[in-house]
C-alpha cells in the first residue's frame, strides 16, 4: 500500500540511492587493489657506533673488535605503516611489534654494535606493518671479514759498552781482562698480530722476561738491554717468544752476540833525544857541544804500543846509571810518558838507554834507544917567536912568487 502511495519523484530518488550505493561496492575493490604495501631496508656496517655506517662490509684485524651495524627501512609504497619488526640472524631479535609511524617516503634506522672474532655475513629481516592489515617485509646482509691470523717476529741482539744506547753491532772486542758490556735485544712485530705477553731469555744470562705483559702492534719494536762482567770469549744467543690471547698466537726468535777478549800484547817503543833546554823534551837525537863540553838534557819518551795497561817502570841508561827503580804509574793502551835527565859531557859520547814496563805477575815490554852528543876538539895554534913569523912569511912570499914566475 505504501509504495503505491510513493509519488513519482520519490521513486526516482530512491533508484538514485540504489544506483549509488552499487557504484561504491563496485570502486571499493578497485580503490583497495591499487594500495601498495612495500618496504626496502639497508645493511651497513662500521666502527662508529655514533653514526650510520655508508659501507656493506669492513675489514677487522686479526684479533678481531666491536663493530656497529646499521639498519635502515624505507617505506617505498603508499601505506602508512604502525608497527616494525627487526630481527638478524646472528644477533636475534632487534624490535618485536614496535610502535613506529612510517608513512610513504619515509626511512628510518637503528644501529647495533656487537664484538666479532670471526668472518661474519649476517642478514638482517624487516617487517612493517599495518596492525590487523598490510604487511610488507624486507631483507640485507653485510660482511666483517676478520683478517686471518699471521704472526710474525724478528729478534736482533747487539753488543757494546754504552748502557744508555742500544748498540749498532752484533759482536764488540775487549782488552786483557775483558769488562762490562750492555746485550741489547731488540724485538719487532713483522707480523698482523698484536702481541700482548713476553718472554725472554739468553743462554749466559738466564731469564730476562718472563710472560711480561707489553702491547706490540704490527711494525713496532721495542728492546731490552741488560750489562754483564765478560772476562773470556763469551759467544751467547737468545730466544724471545711473544704471544696473544685473541686470536692465539705464539712465536720465537732468536739472536745472538759475540764478545771477544783480546790476548795480552806487551809492547812499548822508547824514543831517546838529547838538547840542552831543561824545560822541554828534545826533538832530536844527536846534539854538538862546544869544544870542552857542557850540560846535555837527555829525554826518555816511551809509549804503550801494547794492549796492557803497565804498572811498574824501570829505566836504565848505560852512562847515567839507574834513572827508574820499580817506579809505579799506570801506563794506559796507547798513553806516553817521558822522563829527563841533565848531565855534564866533556867529550863525545853515545849512551844507550833501556826502559822496561811491566804488570807484575803477569808479563813486561822492554826497549832500547840511544843518542848521540858531540863535543868538538879544540884546535892547538903553535906560538911563534918574532924572528920565526919573519920566516915564515918570507917563505910564503918566496912559494908565491915561485907560483907568479910559474903563472908567466
Amino acid at each position: 500500500m505504501l509504495a503505491e502511495t510513493l509519488t513519482r519523484n520519490q521513486r526516482l530518488r530512491g533508484m538514485a540511492i540504489l544506483t549509488c550505493a552499487a557504484l561504491i561496492v563496485m570502486l571499493s575493490p578497485a580503490l583497495s587493489s591499487a594500495q601498495s604495501a612495500s618496504i626496502t631496508s639497508d645493511k651497513t656496517v662500521g666502527l662508529d657506533p655514533m653514526v650510520c655506517a655508508t659501507t656493506p662490509s669492513i675489514t677487522l684485524p686479526p684479533e678481531g673488535g666491536d663493530v656497529t651495524y646499521c639498519y635502515t627501512v624505507t617505506n617505498t609504497g603508499d601505506v602508512t605503516f604502525n608497527s616494525l619488526n627487526l630481527s638478524d640472524d646472528h644477533l636475534g631479535a632487534i624490535l618485536s611489534s614496535f610502535p613506529y609511524t612510517l608513512s610513504p617516503g619515509a626511512s628510518t634506522f637503528i644501529t647495533q654494535t656487537a664484538p666479532l672474532a670471526v668472518t661474519t655475513t649476517n642478514v638482517a629481516s624487516w617487517t612493517a606493518e599495518v596492525v590487523g592489515g598490510p604487511v610488507a617485509t624486507s631483507e640485507d646482509s653485510a660482511l666483517v671479514t676478520v683478517t686471518p691470523a699471521a704472526p710474525g717476529l724478528n729478534l736482533v741482539k747487539t753488543v757494546g759498552t754504552d748502557p744508555a744506547a742500544c748498540a749498532p753491532t752484533g759482536s764488540i772486542v775487549l782488552p786483557p781482562g775483558g769488562g762490562t758490556v750492555v746485550y741489547c735485544y731488540r724485538a719487532t712485530n713483522t707480523g698482523n698480530v698484536t702481541f700482548t705477553s713476553h718472554t725472554l731469555a739468553d743462554s749466559e744470562l738466564g731469564t730476562l722476561l718472563n710472560d711480561f705483559a707489553y702491547s706490540l702492534a704490527p711494525s713496532a719494536s721495542v728492546f731490552v738491554t741488560s750489562s754483564a762482567l765478560i772476562t773470556q770469549t763469551t759467544g751467547n744467543t737468545a730466544s724471545w717468544t711473544a704471544s696473544s690471547v685473541s686470536p692465539t698466537a705464539i712465536v720465537t726468535a732468536g739472536g745472538s752476540a759475540l764478545v771477544t777478549i783480546e790476548a795480552p800484547r806487551y809492547t812499548i817503543d822508547l824514543v831517546k833525544t838529547v838538547g840542552t833546554d831543561p824545560s822541554v823534551c828534545a826533538p832530536t837525537d844527536e846534539i854538538t857541544l862546544p869544544p870542552g863540553g857542557g850540560t846535555a838534557v837527555y829525554c826518555y819518551e816511551v809509549t804503550n804500543t801494547g794492549n796492557v795497561t803497565l804498572a811498574i817502570h824501570d829505566l836504565v841508561d848505560d852512562q847515567l846509571g839507574t834513572l827508574l827503580s820499580s817506579f809505579p804509574y799506570s801506563l794506559a793502551p796507547g798513553a806516553s810518558v817521558f822522563v829527563t835527565q841533565e848531565a855534564s859531557i866533556t867529550t863525545t859520547t853515545v849512551n844507550s838507554a833501556t826502559w822496561t814496563a811491566s804488570v807484575p805477575d803477569a808479563g813486561e815490554a822492554t826497549d832500547s834507544d840511544d843518542a848521540v852528543v858531540n863535543v868538538l876538539e879544540r884546535v892547538n895554534v903553535p906560538t911563534l917567536s918574532p924572528s920565526a913569523v919573519l920566516v915564515f912569511a918570507l917563505l910564503l912570499c918566496a912559494a908565491g912568487l915561485f907560483a907568479l914566475r910559474r903563472l908567466t
